[in-house]
């Protein structure tokens, strides 16, 4: 398994995290060998307060886990924690009177640190090696995708006798498609799509 460069590595804790935190950074560089990631390493919550809840971030061509999750004691908590972040997705929920798929925090089968690690690679293409060059791509095929959305829910309503309907917004058409945090920011819509593709597949 030939990645075409040595990237420095600083991992401590739970050494089966690191090896999924790994395997996750490994897969992606298979697929994207020209990804601008330079080091990966840990850091404290101490000293970078701003990401102390955070499993983990990138800044600049670095990639850093936190030490709070990948201390080897905190291990099961982490696993725990990404299974939070992925329920609701066998849910339904009523939303203007209408039944709508439910959603997760984070998207399907994106539970593990292999996952946490895909997301992080996520932002590396985005940030360092992209320079944001996809952002208006991303946004423009987001609004398309919630016109139609709001046009197929107004036609489901006109064929059931009801009242037209509503706008379904960008927001809706990202937590509903890909994940509830995705709808943060455009950055984290990159990197959880990028997660989802990772992990899922094309749908």
């Amino acid at each position: 398994r030939i990645t075409g460069y040595q990237i420095p590595v600083s991992m401590s804790g739970s050494v089966e995290t690191a090896a999924e935190h790994a395997e996750g950074i490994l897969r992606c560089l298979e697929r994207f060998p020209k990804a601008n990631l330079r080091y990966v390493a840990e850091f404290s919550p101490q000293s970078n307060p701003d990401q102390a809840e955070s499993f983990a971030f990138v800044i600049g061509d670095q990639m850093r886990f936190n030490n709070r999750w990948t201390a080897r004691p905190r291990r099961g908590e982490y696993q725990e924690a990404l299974r939070d972040g992925t329920r609701g997705w066998d849910t339904t929920r009523m939303w203007y009177g209408e039944e709508r798929p439910g959603y997760g925090f984070n998207p399907r089968n994106t539970d593990t640190p292999l996952a946490t690690a895909i997301h992080e690679f996520g932002h590396i293409l985005d940030l360092p090696t992209l320079s944001r060059a996809i952002h208006d791509d991303v946004i423009e095929l987001v609004n398309d995708a919630a016109r139609e959305a709001t046009r197929e829910m107004a036609m489901r309503r006109l064929a059931a006798g009801l009242e037209g309907g509503w706008e379904i917004t960008p927001s809706e058409v990202i937590r509903e498609q890909v994940s509830g945090y995705a709808a943060t920011n455009t950055h984290e819509l990159i990197a959880e799509a990028f997660a989802d593709v990772m992990v899922n597949g094309d749908r």
